[in-house]
């Protein structure tokens, strides 16, 4: 048996210390590119007081984006995207020429490609299972009539009609069945029936073998978004999740909002023993509003699928136009130039009168808790919402601290 040498300890002591100025020369080069300095500077100081749980962590959670390929599809589509609807609108609204809200519009849709128009109606859905009941409606009423190959063409008079839907969270469940049933029929009818759920998010409901048996024993096309599947060479950041949630039926209606598709309590027993009870707000929309959504969702499925859906476009008419100017702004981990914050600093600094923030997980970053606290010192009437009790401690303490700084 071999006898550990002073030599044999001098070359491990070297080895660990070269070991440990290289990560933290690695991380003083890498850990600052694209990250605010507030960011840079927590990962930095893990990394050089615990180098090897830094760089774990940092590998793990550290980047606030997917991988290079989804963004390099995800800017592919915004080109196509905007070069196809240049012409769609001037991307004025209705209001003097050199107007804060003319500047927002113009950074909305450099930020997300899409235009804002007009002529839309807007119904906005308070109640849980009501807003599933309305989707399911309309669901219903989806019909199939030709397929286009063309993408924004006016060589057939109508399109194949898809209702769509994609949430984080799923569950075929008692307050979601007829949903999914109305989803089923219309596919064994002929309708092309799209949807997307979230893999993570949706995996650890209970029911989650059972959902998939029955979508299974339909012909709806489904996907799970995001998945995070090792053997098969897909994994990611696991808490990079793509939040939004759409319905669009016919390219005529649309449903957008922040319910996820399962049960007010998420199936969870301590949610229900206590009596909790999520409450989610829906807008019904109606107009070329819906032509955004489409293609927000028509953009996804393409990243998910690599299947280009060409049958996407206005829909010919609208029984009713509305008076209600809309523009849909996507975000997420797919887009490098934090669309959402950007957008919420540019509203919140011009506010001249109320400011009303609702968040179930209020924990801003630097930069929104000065716009803020900057409008209220400027006597602007600022209101927040948060939830009384939380369903994720860390979360929900970080809220408390930030509540007080408000």
């Amino acid at each position: 048996m071999r006898m550990v040498t002073a030599t044999d300890v001098t070359f491990l002591t070297v080895a660990i210390y070269l070991l440990d100025l290289g990560i933290k020369i690695v991380a003083l080069g890498l850990v600052p590119e694209g990250r605010r300095p507030s960011s840079a500077t927590a990962w930095l100081l893990l990394i050089l007081f615990l180098p090897i749980i830094g760089l774990l962590a940092f590998w793990l959670i550290g980047s606030p984006f997917v991988d290079r390929g989804r963004r390099r599809q995800q800017a592919a589509a915004g080109e196509v995207i905007s070069s196809a609807l240049t012409a769609e609108t001037n991307d004025l609204l209705p209001v003097p020429a050199g107007s804060t809200l003319n500047t927002l519009v113009v950074l909305k849709r450099r930020l997300g490609w899409l235009p804002s128009v007009g002529g839309n109606t807007a119904d906005l859905f308070s109640d849980y299972n009501e807003s599933i009941a309305a989707m399911a409606r309309e669901v219903r009423t989806a019909e199939r009539t030709c397929t286009s190959s063309s993408t924004h063409s006016n060589a057939c008079e109508q399109s194949e009609l898809r209702p769509q839907r994609r949430a984080v969270f799923m569950s075929w469940d008692a307050t979601t069945g007829d949903f999914f049933e109305a989803l089923a029929e219309a596919a064994a009818r002929g309708v092309k029936v799209l949807l997307l759920f979230d893999h993570i998010g949706t995996y650890r409901i209970p029911g989650y073998r059972g959902m998939i048996k029955k979508l299974q024993q339909t012909a709806i096309e489904w996907y799970p978004m995001l998945p995070i599947q090792p053997l098969k060479g897909k994994w990611r950041r696991p808490d990079l999740r793509n939040h939004r949630k759409i319905v669009v039926v016919d390219g005529r209606v649309a449903f957008v909002g922040s319910l996820n598709m399962i049960d007010a309590s998420y199936h969870n027993p301590k949610h229900e023993r206590a009596g909790r009870r999520w409450r989610e707000l829906v807008m019904e929309l109606n107009g070329p509003v819906v032509f955004s959504l489409d293609i927000v969702f028509a953009t996804d499925w393409y990243i998910e699928m690599d299947e280009v859906l060409r049958d996407v476009r206005p829909h010919p008419e609208q029984v009713e136009p509305g008076d209600v100017v809309c523009q849909v702004v996507p975000s997420g981990p797919g887009f490098p130039d934090e669309n959402n914050l950007r957008l919420f600093n540019s509203l919140i600094y011009p506010a001249q009168r109320r400011l009303s923030i609702t968040s179930p997980y209020f924990v801003p970053d630097e930069s929104l808790l000065y716009a803020i606290t900057t409008a209220a010192q400027r006597g602007i009437d600022v209101e927040l919402f948060v939830g009384e009790q939380g369903d994720q401690f860390m979360v929900h303490h970080a809220q408390a601290l930030t509540t007080k700084r408000c």
